[in-house]
């Protein structure tokens, strides 16, 4: 450039330019200076020179946002864009969101991103979206076989049916692989807090397609599910535990048939109250000694019960 006829080297007055601030009016110059220095190195000399005393940071940041978007990366200028935005950003995490179909590491980026927003009500996001993006992670995690942390992740879905149903379908995934190892027992009882009857009962249900159904009967009286359990007892154990015991011998099916009525509460059973109370009675009949401990009236409460129990369940196989 000149001045009074003299000839002014051109840095000497870009650098006037720069705080005269100038530089940053005409778009068509920053886009050439992208080009030269690249985008934040300009973002950042538009920060740094801009109208510091006039404006708010984030007023800053917003006004110069057209140079964050000649960033290849659109994460970048996302981030901008929410930092300069005050209140609800879903519109910008949709944006990001529609990206991280194409590229999955940005899925990580978005869920964090999004749990940071929220945090101490910095920036608003609605729970649909924030949901949605959980399940997209969970998904994410899940392939790569990251069993343990998808079942974190899970805790912060919002809507309590996702939330439960997702934790199921989880659960019953990795119980079989996990489960024997103590640390994982530990992980998933005591540090995630999962509740219990989400946990045994995914356990009962590992059992159940093993054909084990004692153990099956003992996981849902431990996850505290009495009224599945209850059923199971009428449908399968009780039955199963009667038949293996004969008359004195293999006493043990009798003891745990015994066990398991004792460990139902019958105000957590009440659709199975006389099935449940025909085994007690039964376990009763057997266990007496010849002439002793059993009335009439027990007799005619057993005949009851089993007409009752044979009309209820004679379509069971």
């Amino acid at each position: 450039g000149r001045s009074n006829g003299q000839t002014v080297d051109f840095k000497i007055e870009r650098i006037y330019q720069l705080l005269s601030g100038e530089l940053f009016g005409d778009e068509n110059q920053i886009t050439d200076l992208v080009d030269q220095y690249g985008w934040l190195s300009v973002f950042s000399l538009a920060i740094y020179y801009g109208q510091i005393d006039e404006m708010s940071l984030e007023e800053m940041v917003e006004s110069q946002l057209f140079i964050t978007e000649k960033s290849d990366d659109i994460l970048v200028s996302a981030i901008f864009n929410i930092f300069s935005q005050e209140g609800n950003v879903d519109s910008l995490l949709k944006k990001i969101s529609i990206n991280s179909v194409r590229n999955k590491s940005n899925v990580q980026f978005l869920w964090y991103l999004a749990q940071i927003l929220v945090f101490k009500n910095h920036r608003s996001v609605s729970e649909s979206l924030k949901d949605k993006v959980t399940l997209q992670y969970i998904d994410q995690l899940k392939l790569l076989g990251c069993s343990l942390e998808s079942l974190y992740v899970a805790l912060f879905i919002n809507n309590d049916q996702a939330a439960n149903q997702t934790i199921k379908i989880i659960l019953n995934h990795i119980i079989p692989a996990v489960w024997d190892n103590e640390g994982n027992r530990d992980i998933i009882l005591e540090k995630l807090h999962l509740p219990k009857e989400s946990v045994y009962g995914s356990l009962a249900l590992k059992e159940n397609y093993a054909g084990n159904y004692v153990k099956e009967m003992e996981n849902l009286i431990v996850g505290e599910l009495f009224e599945e359990a209850a059923k199971l007892i009428c449908k399968e154990v009780g039955p199963k535990l009667v038949l293996s015991y004969n008359q004195g011998e293999n006493v043990q099916y009798l003891n745990i048939l015994n066990e398991f009525v004792k460990r139902l509460p019958q105000s957590k059973c009440s659709s199975f109250t006389k099935e449940i109370s025909l085994f007690s009675q039964f376990v009763k009949l057997v266990s007496a000694e010849e002439g002793k401990n059993i009335s009439k009236q027990d007799i005619l409460s057993i005949e009851e019960n089993l007409n009752s129990y044979y009309e209820n369940n004679k379509h069971y196989k």
